[in-house]
């Protein structure tokens, strides 16, 4: 990328820009009869040199400030950043300018995948709704109104890429000394997520129907992602020289972006995994027929470049699976199966994690960890013979068919049952805490009634002696 024409050096001012203290003043004006308040700004021009700029700001109405003191406590708090110690100079650039510089300091050290996905959310929608406005205008308001806007025709997944690209921006203008307003995703109203269509993964079954229906280097491409779980740009970078075929080993240290190569999608990716016995025979017989080339690619098209994944997909895997009768996936529908096949043939999440290169397990058994065929049925007897509860059950002696079990053991057996026969269907019987409460009740009621005849007697004798 070249460097603009005419490049916008950052200004760095000191904390001391502001060069008295000041509350402005407050007036009414017009015939509507509106706070009108006046102040002064500093202002950075495009040659550096600091220039104070008249500003007036329309506070409200009679009606909303009906004393000149209210206005005057408003225009206090659009003055306080400006009072601040930290103030800084306002650099009067719109968002479309300083986008110029921050394509060629920062976006240029991105990867190519990364380079191409922001000049797309400049282009198509950050340019578009925000490259007229100052830095210092676009704040949260002004981003959830932005957010509003490209929500209508996109999902929450490219929202959120959009917003990641216009807060490097943004970040990156406020590191570099400019007055801007980072992007916070806790204060905006993201768009909510919507229901997701399932994920295409293939069985080991399409999988050798697939290898089985193409041939060449197309064949060994969808070989390495059904055995190694290889990513499509992982698969189209690999070199002869990044694999150990006597240790079965395989070392992923690039990727390839339509047809370019670029580092692997994250640190964790650059790794050395495991490849089976049967993959590393048949590199073994590819590389007899294999057309040595000067940086030792495995894989180059008719015209000596690297292979795109869109192009692979549309000219070998879509035909394969049409003829097949397979409902249509791109190459991750092999890294999800790969996944899946490891943890149904007993692998632990660590070694799945391992194998797919993944920085957090939680993403492997979240995403890629899915039911294939009639796992979840074997599964569940699995867990069924390995407790043997049946056994346990066989061994027991048969039920007990006494009908007064619940209802005691005594003589009166038969008038339990009865009772039981006769009683409610939602009427529980009793139980012995209710029992004792009815013996303890029927006690106290006897000795209550002893005591009173005891007292009513003694009475008596009392009044005959008083006779």
């Amino acid at each position: 990328m070249q460097s603009p024409m005419h490049p916008i050096e950052p200004i760095m001012p000191s904390a001391n820009s502001s060069r008295r203290y000041q509350r402005g003043s407050v007036g009414l004006r017009g015939k509507h009869q509106v706070w009108v308040g006046r102040y002064h700004e500093d202002e950075i021009g495009l040659d550096g040199r600091v220039s104070r700029k008249y500003r007036r700001v329309v506070l409200g109405s009679k009606r909303d400030f009906p004393a000149k003191h209210l206005a005057q406590r408003q225009l206090d708090i659009l003055l306080a950043p400006i009072n601040a110690t930290t103030y800084r100079p306002l650099i009067p650039i719109t968002l479309e300018e300083f986008s110029v510089r921050w394509r060629f300091e920062v976006m240029s050290k991105r990867k190519p995948s990364g380079i191409h996905h922001a000049e797309t959310h400049l282009r198509h929608q950050i340019i578009p709704y925000l490259g007229h406005l100052r830095l210092d205008q676009i704040g949260v308001e002004v981003q959830q109104i932005f957010v509003t806007r490209i929500s209508a025709t996109l999902c929450r997944k490219s929202v959120l890429n959009i917003l990641s690209t216009l807060s490097s921006i943004l970040r990156t203008a406020e590191n570099w000394g400019y007055t801007c307003q980072r992007v916070c995703l806790r204060k905006l109203a993201i768009p909510h997520q919507e229901v997701k269509n399932p994920v295409r993964v293939f069985t080991a079954e399409q999988a050798r129907e697939i290898v089985a229906a193409t041939s060449g280097q197309f064949r060994l491409m969808f070989t390495i992602a059904a055995m190694t779980g290889l990513r499509a740009g992982e698969i189209l970078g690999l070199q002869v020289g990044d694999f150990d075929l006597v240790a079965r080993r395989l070392t992923v240290r690039r990727s390839a972006w339509r047809g370019r190569v670029q580092t692997a999608k994250s640190p964790a990716s650059q790794t050395c995994i495991a490849i089976p016995a049967a993959l590393a025979e048949i590199i073994v017989a590819y590389l007899r027929i294999w057309r040595p080339n000067a940086e030792g690619y495995l894989f180059l098209n008719s015209r000596g470049h690297l292979f795109i994944a869109e192009n692979v997909v549309r000219q070998a895997l879509a035909p394969a699976l049409d003829r097949l009768h397979i409902p249509r996936a791109g190459f991750h529908a092999f890294r999800h199966m790969h996944a899946s096949l490891l943890l149904e043939s007993g692998a632990s999440p660590k070694v799945v994690q391992t194998q797919l290169r993944h920085s957090d397990a939680r993403i492997t058994l979240e995403i890629y960890a899915h039911i294939v065929g009639d796992a979840h049925e074997r599964a569940v007897e699995k867990v069924s013979a390995m407790l043997e509860l049946r056994r346990i059950e066989e061994h027991q002696c048969p039920p007990q068919t006494n009908e007064f079990r619940d209802l005691g053991r005594d003589e009166n057996g038969i008038e339990k049952a009865q009772e039981r026969e006769t009683r409610p269907p939602n009427v529980a019987a009793p139980g012995l805490r209710t029992r004792i409460a009815s013996w303890a009740a029927r006690y106290l009621s006897r000795l209550h009634f002893g005591l009173r005849r005891s007292t009513g007697s003694n009475h008596d004798s009392v009044l005959h002696r008083a006779d």
